[in-house]
């Protein structure tokens, strides 16, 4: 979804430093081979196992949690895992996943991941074009050109949510809605084509969109009206924007930041037009063309499409920085659902995950083992490079591309309504790292990944160390 940082909320942090000195917490909770490993050797009790580099990890991720508690940064509780350049994954968890109730966090729960579900829509995208179902560089008119806006979506536009657990895609237009029945806004009318009011549309390629070139803004945070709006949609019990009506309501008739491919500006909006000319092109869903291609084919069975609120194995997620920008309530799972509509995220995001199949995830589809046909020339090609001198960094194909002191990186961060998640796939050393943590307002998530990859990669560099 979005990104943001907030400042931490004190009574959460004195929670948990209470509670953390109320009991001595078992830090070393549930860790060693994930489920999500395909490799049946992969039990912490063989031999085979990495008990030192286990140790090192599992007390990294502990002090990160402890050090936290004794300042500002918001960090309830993590799930992490790391990847090794054989295929064997290992999952921890550290802290709590329900403060208020003592609930300890354990390896196998699940977070949504925000944008880190751009990955996922990309692969879908540069799977159909290696297909032949679509072109990446064809104008995304060809399949939006026409699309009319339903009588339900104009008159949710500008009054009230979307309810209930629809798709946002042309199977979705039968979702129940709560607008007024005196008619919809003189701009949104029934029937009414609504793709060429959306910025640079007649040059759009999915390509511009998929690489953020398509000169849109990122409302959430660029728009404080569009932020009152939403937070009046989430105000509704299981309220969301559909696609339609978030992209009518966020940028329809805005000037372009500039046009298309000149430029880069991080947006959702981009993604949640790609899933529609996805849609468009083939006449299937998006979340069957992602169980199709990726999630039931390479057994991710943590990451689930996050098409409804009541999902399983859910975290208790804390909305620090929402709580401010959207009126959400602080804690936002109740009665097992999440309070806030996953869908209103859907291809700007749309997964809920686990850092488990997120490290097997990120190095399948970083070596090329996850899209079937060459596609790691497309997907690593950087759009509009931020440094001119260094053309291979910058953002590809649902992947931001580095490179740090461990050589040339790619992955992506993600921000939904209570959580925060980062995964990395460091190309040098065939490992791949990431860590969810149940806040949004998670400042030191950069920092906190980056020395658990440390741990990683020095065990990887030691002859004798793994073995």
């Amino acid at each position: 979804m979005f990104h943001a940082a907030r400042p931490g909320s004190p009574q959460i942090r004195a929670r948990l430093v209470l509670a953390a000195l109320a009991s001595a917490l078992p830090l070393a909770l549930a860790c060693g081979p994930a489920p999500d490993a395909r490799d049946a050797d992969a039990d912490p009790s063989q031999s085979r196992s990495t008990p030192a580099l286990v140790q090192r990890f599992q007390s990294t991720l502990d002090s990160a949690w402890a050090q936290a508690q004794t300042t500002d940064e918001n960090f309830p509780g993590a799930t992490a895992a790391f990847i090794l350049p054989d295929g064997r994954v290992f999952g921890f968890a550290t802290g709590y996943s329900d403060v208020d109730d003592g609930i300890p966090m354990i390896r196998d729960l699940r977070m949504p991941s925000g944008s880190i579900g751009k990955t996922y829509v990309a692969a879908v995208a540069l799977q159909l074009a290696l297909n032949g179902e679509l072109d990446l560089d064809a104008p995304v008119s060809l399949w939006l050109g026409d699309d009319t806006l339903s009588h339900e979506e104009s008159r949710a536009i500008g009054s009230s949510p979307a309810t209930g657990d629809s798709r946002p895609g042309d199977a979705s237009r039968t979702g129940e809605e709560s607008g007024p029945a005196d008619g919809s806004p003189d701009d949104a009318d029934p029937g009414a084509t609504w793709f060429p009011r959306v910025p640079n549309h007649a040059e759009l390629t999915l390509r511009n969109l998929l690489n953020h070139t398509a000169g849109m803004i990122q409302p959430y945070f660029e728009d404080p009206g569009f932020a009152q709006r939403l937070g009046e949609v989430f105000r509704s019990p299981r309220g969301y924007m559909p696609a339609r009506q978030f992209i009518v309501e966020s940028v329809a008739d805005h000037e372009p930041l500039f046009p298309a491919g000149q430029g880069f500006h991080y947006s959702d909006v981009h993604y949640v037009i790609a899933g529609l000319a996805m849609e468009a092109a083939t006449g299937r869903s998006y979340y069957e063309m992602l169980d199709d291609f990726f999630l039931e084919a390479l057994a991710l069975d943590l990451t689930l499409p996050a098409d409804r609120p009541d999902l399983p194995g859910l975290a208790q997620g804390y909305a620090h920085a929402s709580s401010e920008l959207f009126g959400t309530p602080l804690e936002v799972v109740a009665d097992g659902a999440l309070v806030v509509h996953p869908m209103q995220e859907w291809t700007g995001g749309g997964v809920v995950n686990n850092p488990q199949a997120l490290v097997r995830w990120a190095k399948l589809l970083y070596e090329g083992e996850a899209i079937q046909g060459d596609d790691l020339p497309e997907l690593l090609s950087v759009g509009f490079p931020p440094d001119s001198s260094e053309p291979h960094f910058g953002y590809g194909l649902g992947v931001s591309v580095g490179e740090g002191e461990h050589g040339p990186t790619y992955g992506h961060g993600g921000f939904f309504p209570g959580y925060n998640s980062l995964v990395t796939y460091y190309r040098d050393h065939g490992v791949a790292v990431a860590i969810q943590i149940n806040s949004d307002d998670a400042q030191g998530m950069q920092r906190h990944l980056d020395s658990l990859a440390e741990v990683v990669i020095d065990a990887v560099r030691v002859p004798g160390d793994l073995p």
